[in-house]
């Protein structure tokens, strides 16, 4: 090495070192972020980690010849530890491959007490999403976005009953027991008391479907109006949320299962009211295989999520791609205890 290029070295290598210090507290403040989930930081937590790790990391590449290998190197890897130990879907994808889930199942369902849950967004009312949900066998299914009360009640087969407004709506393989809810109720969520033929008919089940408001969307972050656009959705749906509750409460010490289109990642603090009933997000407990259900296509986010009180042993979950909606199925078998 010449003279030239020690001296070029040394003085690039403090740049280099404090780029790469940068980076890396950025990556562990991103992190601690998604770890923690505060409230009131939608605008970063709502897009997925690797939304922020890979930019990072492919800033270090682009950034080789200031870096060297050996902090690029550093930082590519740190990015990537990141994402693998804060993300679930490393837990689910690996799940799948030693977990054996049929044993349970087919001893569930040979003693009464199995039960098979569909959450499905009908992407604006496209009756083939239901009849895919439909396709999974499943004992209830819970749509979001469907086509319509009326629409939902001419697609049930024979021995189905079913119930819900303009977006949520419930179908039950069995007897289901729905009143109508009023309008600034029923655009959010639908509820109803199932008395699925798979648990012989007789055993009620509280049921609720439930597609929350969009959040925001957006990239442009030092703008002031972006966080205040985002904490006015984040409150609409927390008063959504606050809503849910009640009806939980209401429901007391009866079976619940709680579903749908949440439009909120798993893990948010947006969900704590859930947990704090003592409803279980069963996907988390038992589902494997990679988790996200939106996009269909390119599924980056699990914000469709099946919830359930204590008396559901969560037995198996899987996600299922269907061409007839943006949102991929998740389907749950869950073990009435």
């Amino acid at each position: 090495m010449t003279d030239a290029s020690s001296a070029r070295r040394r003085r690039t290598a403090t740049p280099a070192r404090v780029l790469a210090a940068l980076l890396a507290g950025g990556l562990t403040a991103v992190g601690a972020l998604y770890a923690l989930r505060p409230p009131g930081l939608d605008p970063i937590t709502i897009w997925p980690l690797a939304f922020w790790t890979l930019p990072a990391a492919v800033a270090a590449i682009l950034l080789l010849p200031l870096l060297r290998w050996r902090l690029t190197a550093l930082v590519v890897g740190y990015a990537l530890l990141v994402t693998l130990v804060i993300s679930e879907e490393p837990r689910f994808v690996l799940r799948e491959v030693w977990s054996d889930w049929d044993a349970p199942v087919a001893d569930a369902r040979a003693d009464g007490t199995l039960l098979r849950v569909v959450t499905m967004n009908c992407a604006g009312g496209r009756a083939d999403a239901i009849r895919d949900a439909l396709a999974q066998q499943p004992d209830i299914l819970l749509l979001q976005e469907s086509p319509g009360a009326l629409f939902v009640s001419r697609t049930a087969p024979e021995g189905w009953q079913s119930a819900g407004w303009l977006d949520p709506a419930i179908m039950v393989h069995g007897r289901l027991d729905a009143g109508e809810l009023p309008p600034h109720l029923a655009h959010f969520m639908y509820y109803g008391i199932a008395y699925p033929e798979a648990l012989g008919g007789d055993t009620p089940v509280a049921v609720l479907s439930t597609r929350l408001k969009l959040p925001l969307l957006r990239f442009d972050l030092w703008r002031p109006k972006t966080w205040r656009e985002a904490a006015e959705l984040r409150e609409l749906r927390a008063t959504s949320m606050a809503q849910i509750a009640t009806q939980v409460r209401a429901w007391g010490r009866r079976p619940i299962i709680l579903g749908g289109d949440f439009n909120t990642p798993a893990g948010d603090s947006l969900l704590e009211p859930l947990r704090a009933l003592g409803l279980t997000d069963a996907f988390a407990v038992a589902g494997q295989g990679w988790p996200n259900t939106i996009t269909s296509d390119f599924p980056v986010a699990r914000i469709d999520q099946i919830w359930v009180s204590e008396h559901f042993r969560p037995l198996a979950g899987r996600v299922v791609f269907t061409p007839n909606s943006d949102h991929r199925m998740l389907v749950m078998d869950l073990a009435l205890r």
